[in-house]
């Protein structure tokens, strides 16, 4: 595994927050699906995925094990 990191720009950072907000089941304690684990690890895979096509980064899947934690 290399010690590649991503250096995140405003517009990332700004991509990344907004599209986390759209997304009420990651933040909100209300919401019907927010103890679904399944499901905020798919939304954080499909917002990974989405940022790394904007942004031309390549995933790994070593990347996103952090998100196996959600839930």
């Amino acid at each position: 595994m290399s010690n590649e990191t991503i250096v995140w720009s405003d517009a990332m950072r700004e991509i990344l927050i907004k599209s986390v907000q759209r997304q009420e089941c990651i933040w909100n304690f209300s919401n019907v699906d927010y103890r679904n684990a399944a499901k905020k690890r798919q939304i954080f895979w499909e917002i990974a995925q989405e940022m790394s096509e904007m942004f031309g980064i390549i995933l790994k899947g070593t990347l996103l094990t952090g998100i196996d934690r959600i839930g």
